[in-house]
C-alpha cells in the first residue's frame, strides 16, 4: 500500500518560482517552508540567482524543457516588497499557461496594491496567506485566498531539560521600517531595562542588574545601526545559535508583528520550552495552549509583575512547559501546513 506522503510524492510535480534564498539572512520562514516542501513533492524552483535561470525566456520554454508540472507555485520571495516592478520575471508570460497557478503572498503590509493586482492579471487559482484576515482581499482579485499560520522547524526547536542561562531573552528588529504599521513597544521595552543611545542598549539598569537578560536587537534608526556595527552591540545569529538561545532562555519576550500575523517566533518559544512574555493579543489564543505565554498592560504599568511570574513559571512548572512543547509540535510544524497547502492544491 502507498503511504499518503508517497502518493503525494510521485503525483505531484511543481515548478517553485523563487529567487534564491540560499544567501539570505532573514526571514527562515521561506527558506524552511521551501525545504519542508521539498520533501513531499518533486520540487523545481526557479528564479533569479539560479545559474539556469534566464530572464529572456517564458514559461512555455521553460516547461517544455524541464517539465511536464502539475502546478506553478511562486513562493513567498517571489514578488518584490519594495519597487514599483514587483515581478522579477516580468516577461514570464504567466497569465497565459493554463496549468494551475498559486501564490505564497507574502508581507502583505508593504506593496500591498500591486500585489493584487499582479494576482488579478495573472490569474491564479489560488493564493495562500499568513494573514488571518487574507479572505477580504478576494473580491478585488477574483481569486480564493486561504490562511495558512505560520509555522516552525522542528528539526532546530525542541524541548531541552538543560539549566537555562539567561532569565530574558530578545533577538530582533526593534521596528518596522514601516512605522506605521508596528508599534514601538519594543523599544519602550528596551529602554525600560536600558540605559540607550540612539536605541543601543549600554548597560542595564539598577532594577534589572539581578536579571540574566540577553538583549540583541537592530536598532531602527541610522545612528543606532553603525554604533551597532562599531561596537558590535548586535550580531547575527544563524538558525543553530538562534534556536540555542531559546533552548537556553527561560522567558523570550515577544511582540505583535505588522498586521498583527503570529509570527514563527510564537511557536518556536513554546516549542523551545520558553515562557512567552508579550502584549495582550486576543490573536494568540487561537494558536498557542494558554500556559504557555503571559500578557502585560500596554502601558507596561505590571511588565514588572509579569516578567516575574513568567520566570517563577519557568523555575516551578517545566513539566507543563515541555506538555505545551509537545502540542506545539504536534499542531504547528511545517509538514502540518505543507499537507494543508497540498491537499487544497489538489482540489483546484
Amino acid at each position: 500500500m502507498v503511504s499518503e506522503n508517497a502518493f503525494i510524492k510521485l503525483s505531484m510535480r511543481i515548478l517553485y518560482l523563487s529567487k534564491n534564498l540560499e544567501k539570505y539572512k532573514a526571514a527562515n520562514y521561506q527558506k524552511e517552508f521551501l525545504n519542508a516542501l521539498a520533501k513531499k513533492t518533486s520540487l523545481f524552483v526557479y528564479g533569479p540567482g539560479y545559474i539556469y535561470f534566464d530572464k529572456n525566456k517564458d514559461l512555455k520554454h521553460i516547461i517544455n524543457i524541464y517539465g511536464p508540472f502539475d502546478v506553478i507555485f511562486a513562493g513567498h520571495a517571489w514578488l518584490d516588497d519594495i519597487n514599483l516592478e514587483i515581478d522579477p520575471w516580468p516577461r514570464s508570460g504567466l497569465s497565459k499557461i493554463k496549468i494551475k497557478k498559486f501564490l505564497f503572498i507574502n508581507k502583505e503590509y508593504t506593496n500591498l496594491r500591486r500585489k493584487l493586482r499582479w494576482i488579478k492579471e495573472n490569474k491564479l487559482n489560488c493564493v495562500f496567506s499568513h494573514h488571518q484576515d487574507c479572505k477580504k482581499w478576494q473580491k478585488k482579485c477574483g481569486t480564493k485566498f486561504i490562511f495558512i499560520p505560520f509555522a516552525f522547524d522542528d528539526n532546530y526547536f525542541f524541548y531541552s531539560q538543560k539549566k537555562r542561562q539567561y532569565d530574558l531573552a530578545f533577538s530582533g528588529v526593534l521596528q518596522n521600517s514601516i512605522i506605521e504599521v508596528q508599534s514601538d513597544l519594543r523599544i519602550r521595552i528596551l529602554k525600560r531595562l536600558y540605559f540607550t543611545f540612539f536605541n543601543v542598549p549600554l548597560f542595564k539598569r539598577k532594577k534589572y542588574r539581578h536579571l540574566s537578560i540577553f538583549w540583541n536587537s537592530i536598532p531602527n534608526n541610522f545612528w543606532g545601526k553603525i554604533l551597532s556595527r562599531i561596537f558590535k552591540f548586535y550580531k547575527f545569529l544563524n538558525i543553530n545559535h538562534y534556536a540555542q538561545l531559546q533552548r537556553n532562555s527561560k522567558v523570550y519576550f515577544n511582540s505583535k508583528s505588522p498586521l498583527n500575523l503570529i509570527s514563527p517566533r510564537y511557536f518556536e518559544n513554546v516549542a523551545s520550552g520558553c515562557v512567552i512574555i508579550t502584549e495582550k493579543n486576543n490573536e494568540i489564543r487561537n494558536f498557542l495552549p494558554r500556559s504557555s505565554y503571559t500578557e502585560f498592560s500596554k502601558d507596561l504599568s505590571n511588565f514588572d509583575q509579569i516578567l516575574n511570574q513568567s520566570i517563577a513559571k519557568s523555575n516551578l512548572q517545566k513539566n507543563k512547559l515541555k506538555k505545551n512543547s509537545a502540542i506545539v509540535k504536534k499542531k504547528h510544524n511545517w509538514n502540518i501546513r505543507i499537507k494543508k497547502v497540498l491537499k487544497i492544491m489538489k482540489i483546484f
